[in-house]
C-alpha cells in the first residue's frame, strides 16, 4: 500500500517543475522508461515569476506610506486559526 501512495506522489504532475518528481529525482519517466532532462533554470525562472505574481497580489491592498524617525507605528498579528487581529505597539521608529 505505502509503495502505490509513494508511486503516486512520483507520478503526479507539478506546474511548478513542469515535470513530476519522479523525472526530476530519477532522471526519467516513472510510467513509461523514457529519459528526462531538468533544465533547472527554467525552473528557477518559473518559481520566481510565480513568487513575484504572488507579492503583487498580496501587497496590492497596502498603502504607500513613508516612514520616518520618531513615527508611531502598530503590529498588527492576524492568528491563521481563529482569523483574529490583535494589535500591539504604539512603537516608535528609531534608527
Amino acid at each position: 500500500m505505502l509503495q502505490c501512495i509513494a508511486f503516486a506522489l512520483r507520478t503526479t504532475y507539478h506546474t511548478t517543475l513542469s515535470a513530476t518528481p519522479g523525472q526530476v529525482v530519477f532522471g526519467r519517466n516513472m510510467i513509461v522508461s523514457a529519459t528526462y532532462i531538468a533544465n533547472w533554470q527554467f525552473v528557477y525562472e518559473r518559481r520566481r515569476r510565480c513568487q513575484l505574481i504572488d507579492d503583487k497580489q498580496e501587497n496590492k491592498g497596502r498603502l504607500p506610506h513613508q516612514y520616518k524617525v520618531s513615527h508611531l507605528v502598530h503590529v498588527t498579528d492576524k492568528d491563521a486559526k481563529q482569523k483574529l487581529k490583535s494589535k500591539s505597539g504604539p512603537f516608535k521608529i528609531a534608527i
